[in-house]
């Protein structure tokens, strides 16, 4: 399945790909994204063998995509000894353990950041359903007492709510 790039970087280790070290690739792909995720746990499994930050903080440093990185930083930090300042600087956190297990399960994109859902304004949510009817009228299943009657109801609720 494509999709728009969800993580480019250069590669700083040894990766499933076969790809030589530096070299750009873009997860844009499945498959692609999976690599990513395997080198991504081989980092993982670095650190937590030689508690060497090295190969963390250069893999997580060649994430171009700002989402990318905040979601691989969040899911080192949720399954590794790793812990992110304000900057986003990793440091080692001696008393969490490494859980490879659950990392592998897990892939990084599940920890992409959520947008924030809209507040409903209840008043143009109604207004926006009544000119809709209004203009629909002609193609309503409803008789056209009907349709009237749902028109007077939507105005009503609507002044009610615009008084309180």
């Amino acid at each position: 399945m494509q999709r728009e790039c969800a993580a480019s970087r250069k590669i700083v280790a040894a990766n499933s790909a076969g790809a030589p070290v530096g070299q750009k690739i873009c997860a844009a792909t499945d498959t692609e994204q999976d690599l990513l995720h395997q080198d991504a746990l081989k980092a993982l499994k670095h650190f937590g063998q030689h508690r060497d930050l090295k190969i963390v903080t250069r893999f997580v440093g060649t994430i171009a995509e700002e989402k990318s990185k905040k979601a691989i930083i969040k899911w080192f930090t949720t399954h590794g000894p790793i812990s992110s300042t304000v900057d986003g600087k990793l440091k080692f956190e001696k008393k969490k353990p490494v859980k490879l297990g659950d990392a592998a399960a897990s892939p990084y994109w599940k920890y992409f950041p959520k947008a924030p859902k809209e507040q409903l304004d209840p008043i143009a949510a109604l207004d926006k359903a009544l000119r809709l009817i209004k203009r629909s009228k002609a193609r309503s299943s409803l008789s056209p007492s009907a349709h009237h009657a749902l028109i007077s109801d939507l105005e009503a609720l609507i002044r009610r709510h615009a008084e309180q």
